[in-house]
């Protein structure tokens, strides 16, 4: 009787910590460094998931050279693109957007892949991709070395 118990704890545990870390995580899938030579096009293949099943983004940011901001807790850095939705046009698409020299070719349900063309050699650093979804916000680090 003792050893049901234990594994009854055991899987209730299990289920307790997989419900917790999937349902407050977002996760992003993109190449951690990209390498690209000056003038160039660069395509960042990226697909990520919410911790919101179904969440639409709302906001996407690309940064170059970000860093926080701990007294307003909010990122900072030269912003390379900018895709916020805006009260006067809530529904408004993200898909082939278009600022500057940056187009974003995903979608707001699981794509967040980035086009920089030309490429400069100062993009060389650290780009964070801040992505948000009702309430939940991540920012994901990107390496990029352009020679």
């Amino acid at each position: 009787m003792r050893v049901h118990y234990l594994w009854l704890l055991l899987i209730l545990g299990h289920v307790a910590s997989a419900r917790y870390s999937s349902a407050n995580d977002w996760t992003v899938d993109h190449p951690q460094t990209l390498f690209a030579w000056e003038g160039a096009c660069i395509r960042i293949p990226c697909k990520y998931k919410t911790p919101l099943p179904k969440a639409r983004l709302d906001n996407i940011l690309l940064f170059q050279n970000y860093e926080f901001d701990k007294a307003t807790k909010k990122f900072t850095g030269t912003v390379l693109y900018n895709a916020t939705k805006t009260e006067k046009d809530p529904e408004s698409e993200l898909y082939l957007s278009k600022q500057g020299r940056v187009t974003f070719l995903g979608n707001r349900i699981d794509n967040c892949t980035l086009k920089i063309h030309p490429i400069r050699a100062n993009d060389s650093g650290n780009l964070g991709l801040r992505m948000t979804a009702g309430t939940e916000r991540w920012m994901e680090p990107i390496h990029l070395n352009v020679s």
